[in-house]
Order: structure tokens, then C-alpha cells, then sequence
């Protein structure tokens, strides 16, 4: 599935109303490339420490996905540091 014409993702993130977007945002390990996934992760972790607001639905979307992987990261790792 192609975007339409919209800006970036670096730039504006994920739009809203473009259907890839919004498949990109329900999972996004599969849908962007790592420079993209690693701007998502920094963004998302900025989101947390409310610095940053998502730009997009879509992008909120995206950035929920990530902060659940971000969390549970940190709790394997406290489970491999326990074990």
C-alpha cells in the first residue's frame, strides 16, 4: 500500500486519514525502518516524560505501542538483574 501525499514522517510524523499510517501505527516494528523506529523511540520517550506531544492520532497510537514495549523492557531487565 503506497501513503498519499503528505509531508514526512521525520517531519511531521504519521498522518491522520492515510490508511498505510495508520497501519504503520497499530504496529510499528513492522511498518518503519530503524532510522523512523529509532525517532519514534525518542519521541515516545520524551512523551513520558512530558516533553513531547503526539502530532497525529496515528502518532499517539504509535507512541502507546511503544511506551508498552518500553515498559516492559525495563521490567525484564529488573527481572534479569534479580535473577
Amino acid at each position: 500500500m503506497s501513503h498519499g501525499p503528505h509531508p514526512t514522517i521525520n517531519d511531521t510524523g504519521l498522518a491522520d486519514n492515510c490508511p498505510r499510517c495508520e497501519e504503520i501505527a497499530a504496529d510499528p516494528f513492522v511498518g518503519l525502518d530503524d532510522n523512523n523506529l529509532l525517532l519514534l523511540v525518542e519521541r515516545t520517550r520524551d512523551w513520558m516524560r512530558d516533553k513531547q506531544h503526539p502530532r497525529s492520532d496515528n502518532e499517539a497510537t504509535a507512541m502507546r505501542q511503544m511506551e508498552r514495549t518500553i515498559v516492559r523492557c525495563r521490567r525484564l531487565k529488573r527481572l534479569g538483574e534479580t535473577a
